[in-house]
């Protein structure tokens, strides 16, 4: 499974940022951490391997300053 987030310069400011993109089970349990570290302004990719985890639904939160989003993905095997 791909994710992807885009860092606008226009919402984000133009210089580079601390980003956290971590994966959470429906309970809130914290399964992964895939990104730590801080990034530009642009459009980003990852391939999240979750083929150790169970099928369901899982939350990622992309957290980026004093910004977040949490999106819904399903997983199925």
């Amino acid at each position: 499974m791909i994710l992807e987030w885009d860092l606008e310069s226009r919402l984000f400011e133009v210089y580079s940022q601390f980003i956290t993109l971590r994966v959470y089970d429906m309970i809130g349990r914290e399964m992964r951490t895939l990104v730590n570290e801080t990034k530009s302004p642009g459009t980003y990719e990852i391939e999240f391997d979750g083929s150790d985890l169970s099928s369901g639904t899982y939350y990622y939160k992309l957290t980026m300053g004093s910004h977040f989003e949490i999106r819904k993905m399903v997983l199925l095997k």
